[in-house]
């Protein structure tokens, strides 16, 4: 099984864990996975697709953000285009990015994001595309879900230096 995997969104500001025996499965059982370079710009554009081999992703957790390298932009059915006078419209190109999964030989796509990306996979699912979506966003407004990954980053990442700020207990004596 080939797999492929786009996050659109922007890098997120601290390392999330992860189960430590989550990650090598998929090679155990024989499946091939693969980044998306830049959200679906790597099979729309040049950025390209990444083979992602237990080796490549080993030790990187403590990074943040993504070695994808991820963008907000590039909603496949709201295109941007600019044409030869420098104005730019929308055009749909759904139907290049499934042509595009389809030459790659991938069976599945796993696309990662608030609700814009899952949004995006939901339609491409609907287009036929085989899409797993995952909730991963700082904003916690995904429906169906009580908290995702970014949001409990995002609350740590906040509510730390809050705490640290507090001023000790004053103790007085009696």
């Amino acid at each position: 099984m080939r797999i492929a995997i786009q996050h659109r969104r922007r890098r997120r500001s601290r390392p999330q864990r992860r189960h430590p025996r989550h990650r090598p499965r998929r090679a155990h059982r024989g499946w091939q996975t693969y980044g998306i370079r830049r959200g679906y710009n790597g099979l729309l554009g040049d950025d390209g697709i990444m083979t992602l081999t237990p080796d490549k992703v080993r030790g990187i957790t403590h990074l943040g953000g993504t070695i994808l390298g991820t963008t907000n932009r590039g909603n496949p059915f709201r295109w941007v285009v600019t044409d030869a006078a420098g104005q730019a419209t929308e055009v749909d190109r759904s139907d290049d990015l499934i042509a595009a999964f389809n030459a790659s030989g991938f069976d599945a796509l796993i696309t990662i994001g608030g609700d814009g990306s899952l949004k995006i996979g939901y339609d491409l699912y609907r287009k036929g595309l085989p899409v797993v979506g995952v909730p991963k966003t700082i904003d916690n407004d995904v429906t169906g879900t009580l908290a995702t990954f970014g949001f409990d980053t995002a609350v740590s990442t906040a509510t730390g230096p809050s705490t640290s700020c507090t001023p000790p207990p004053r103790v007085t004596s009696g």
